[in-house]
């Protein structure tokens, strides 16, 4: 074995370690929060995805093969992963308003017409 694909396992197991203490908090909160719990299942989401990923790392082998579908499959897993943990701290922090703009901002920078202005076409 090599050590890229321990890497990927330990991560695989970190990330699987993570939901379920996430998932099993749950069930030991005496007052439910809506707040709480949107963020609480984004983070689980998350985690669920980062597990997905490095899954298909290991059995695909996209690392091993090459950088750049190695880099394309990060890009791909890493965005929405992103998205998602930070929504959940703003969904913490911050008021609805400002939530809001998170959110049209990220509709805005996914929609089609700025990925083709982005491309110079």
């Amino acid at each position: 074995m090599s050590s890229l694909f321990l890497l990927q396992y330990t991560c695989l197991l970190v990330f699987a370690m993570q939901t379920l203490v996430l998932v099993v908090s749950r069930f030991q909160v005496s007052v439910v929060n809506r707040q709480y719990e949107k963020s609480r299942w984004s983070l689980v989401a998350a985690a669920v995805l980062l597990m997905i990923h490095y899954g298909l790392q290991m059995a695909c082998g996209f690392r091993a093969h090459s950088d750049d579908a190695g880099v394309i499959v990060n890009i791909l897993f890493y965005t929405p992963v992103t998205f998602l943990v930070a929504h959940s701290i703003l969904n913490l922090e911050c008021e609805k308003r400002r939530r809001r703009r998170y959110d049209l901002l990220l509709a805005y920078c996914l929609w089609p017409h700025s990925l083709h202005l982005a491309t110079g076409g």
